[in-house]
């Protein structure tokens, strides 16, 4: 593909260099589906998550934990027994560390939507509830990478 010097290097710059016509095509439609989030007022993306019955989510280190804790409350997710915001409440990944699990949109004890508790992997498996991985979670939900890099530029630009 002929470029002009000032087209290559913008392209070099965003690792789209050695991608054919079509190719850039399809990358810059792809793009374009990963940022039309809606957005808050805030400029917050707008997640639109699904209640996973019955399931928790383990985040095994602490940087699953503080991603999911972005998305839930991207979907406008709160803490159990409140209004208390994901990234604001204390962090809940030091009691369990990798055994840690948080519910998947319904709390355990009180069966409430939106909201959601945490506690270990064990606790889970023993009242028979499905464990799956952020990935997973991800999955179901349909959140891209590109999505979850847009959750995460709106976080990082808040701190």
């Amino acid at each position: 593909m002929n470029q002009n010097p000032d087209q290559r290097n913008y392209l070099e710059v965003l690792g789209l260099e050695n991608m054919s016509l079509k190719e850039l095509l399809e990358e810059t439609e792809q793009r374009k589906k990963a940022s039309s989030l809606e957005r808050q007022s805030d400029r917050k993306p707008i997640l639109n998550l699904t209640h996973l019955v019955k399931t928790a989510v383990n985040t095994p280190t602490q940087e699953d934990y503080n991603i999911l804790m972005r998305v839930y409350e991207c979907g406008g997710w709160k803490w159990n027994g409140g209004e208390r915001v994901p990234t604001k409440e204390i962090n809940r990944w030091n009691m369990y560390s990798s055994n840690n699990c948080v519910c998947a949109g319904i709390t355990f004890n009180t069966a409430n939507l939106g909201h959601f508790g945490y506690s270990s992997k064990s606790f889970y498996v023993s009242n028979n509830w499905k464990v799956i991985s952020p990935q997973d979670f991800y999955q179901i939900q349909k959140i891209t990478p590109e999505i979850l890099n847009e959750v995460n530029e709106y976080f990082e630009k808040k701190k």
